[in-house]
């Protein structure tokens, strides 16, 4: 009796801070899955460290995503960076299962400075500008076994007229806060084919309401649909 009342407040606990008691009855995919575990161990030398938390639950999703569509013939895209975690899942399993048709490359958009100045957009936010900072020449030596990408230096969206000619079927979405999640959507909305994806990793993040703000607007501008994700993150389909 004493065991179960303990177990209860404990559980209660956890769900106070967020966090969500899992039946272990339900398989962790991202850990039953060898392929993945190896290519995440790649970036954790830079990167994300450890297969708890959310993030290696993110990674698989992209990595669920980006294998959907190996028979999409278009770019793909990743704005905001970071240290390259994302943009080295992406390219291994491309190399592994060749899913860039005809050369496509992808773009890479960062500023390679870090968060920039949040606005009033961003209220609550629990983050600083210069925060999530990886300098191109790091992420770039972080990258440096693949040849599949274009890097675009500079703060978003001064840099996307250098892909406008271009077509995407999957864009990587993670720069947190309102102003360049809603230049990125805009940008990229118009350019997507049918069939890709556009994933955004902050949408659920409460310590970034701006991205969630944003992504409303421009969803509901263009009468789209978007797709909630557990772990924070959401998805459009074209």
């Amino acid at each position: 009796m004493i065991k179960n009342y303990t177990k209860t407040i404990f559980k209660k606990l956890i769900r106070n801070f967020g966090y969500i008691p899992y039946a272990k009855n339900l398989y962790n995919w991202p850990l039953k899955d060898p392929e993945f575990r190896e290519i995440f161990k790649l970036q954790e030398n830079f990167g994300w460290i450890g297969d708890y938390g959310p993030k290696i639950q993110r990674l698989y999703i992209l990595r669920n995503l980006i294998l959907s569509i190996k028979d999409l013939n278009a770019a793909w895209a990743e704005c905001g960076v970071f240290k390259g975690s994302s943009s080295l899942i992406m390219a291994e399993y491309n190399l592994r299962y060749k899913l860039l048709k005809e050369n496509h490359k992808i773009h890479l958009f960062d500023s390679f400075q870090g968060l920039s100045n949040p606005t009033k957009d961003d209220e609550g936010l629990n983050f600083n500008e210069g925060d999530f900072k990886g300098t191109l020449n790091e992420v770039q030596n972080n990258l440096i076994e693949y040849s599949c990408f274009e890097y675009h230096q500079g703060w978003i969206p001064s840099k996307f007229n250098e892909v406008k000619e271009h077509n995407f079927s999957f864009v990587h979405i993670d720069v947190d806060l309102y102003e360049p999640v809603k230049d990125s959507l805009e940008f990229f909305i118009p350019r997507m084919i049918k069939g890709g994806y556009i994933l955004l990793d902050d949408y659920g993040c409460i310590d970034l309401p701006g991205a969630l703000k944003a992504t409303n607007e421009v969803v509901e501008k263009n009468n789209l649909h978007i797709s909630k994700l557990p772990f924070g993150q959401a998805y459009i389909r074209f």
